[in-house]
């Protein structure tokens, strides 16, 4: 430790509980099925985490829900 000046290294934080490939099956499914709900989409998922955790996974990936159906976010809609 003695005679450097590098930065510790930092904790990256909590593990996605989705792994790359959860993402992509569960961006599939919901280009398939737009107007399931969040628990539906959860369950076929398999992942276990809250539905907080996937709605907010879910806008990381882009999607928004418009009235029933779960849409992709075009680069002009306002956050």
């Amino acid at each position: 430790d003695e005679g450097t000046v590098e930065p510790k290294p930092q904790n990256a934080g909590r593990k996605s509980a989705f792994s790359a490939h959860a993402l992509r099956r569960l961006e599939a499914d919901v280009e398939r099925h737009p107007d399931a709900t969040l628990a539906e989409l959860r369950e076929r998922s398999r992942v276990k985490v809250s539905l907080v955790a996937f709605h907010r996974t879910l806008k990381k990936l882009g999607f928004t829900r418009k009235k029933n159906l779960y849409v992709r976010m075009s680069n002009g809609d306002p956050m």
